[in-house]
C-alpha cells in the first residue's frame, strides 16, 4: 500500500495551475495600466460580452456533458463485455480530460466569437 496517492497531488496540481492560469491571463494587464483596468471593468459589464461568455459556458457544459455520459457508457458496456474495461489509471486520465477539455472548449468559443463579431 502506498503511504500517499500521487494521482490526488496531480489532479490538484491540475486544478490549481489551471485556475491560476486563468487568474494571470485574464487580469494581468490590469496590474500596470489603470486604464486597462478601467477597459476591463466596462468588458466584464459589457452585455454582449456576457453573452458570448453564456455561450462558451453554455458549450462548455455540453462538452463536459458528452464526456461523462461518453465515459458512463463505456462502462455500461465494459460491464457487459461488450467494451473492454478501463483500469484505474485510464479512467483517470479519462476523468481529468473530461474536466480539462471543457475549458479548453470555453476558452476557444470565447476567441472565436470575440473574432467573429
Amino acid at each position: 500500500m502506498q503511504p500517499w496517492n500521487y494521482g490526488i497531488l496531480t489532479g490538484l496540481g491540475i486544478v490549481a495551475i489551471v485556475f491560476g492560469i486563468d487568474r494571470v491571463v485574464r487580469y494581468r494587464p490590469a496590474l500596470r495600466d489603470e486604464a486597462a483596468a478601467r477597459r476591463m471593468t466596462m468588458r466584464e459589464r459589457d452585455e454582449r460580452t456576457n453573452l458570448i461568455r453564456a455561450r462558451a459556458g453554455s458549450r462548455a457544459y455540453w462538452a463536459s456533458a458528452l464526456l461523462v455520459y461518453g465515459g458512463l457508457m463505456w462502462v455500461s458496456f465494459a460491464s457487459n463485455g461488450n467494451l473492454p474495461r478501463i483500469d484505474d489509471d485510464g479512467l483517470w486520465w479519462y476523468l481529468a480530460a473530461a474536466f480539462l477539455i471543457p475549458f479548453a472548449v470555453d476558452a476557444g468559443s470565447i476567441v472565436i466569437e470575440e473574432q467573429r463579431s
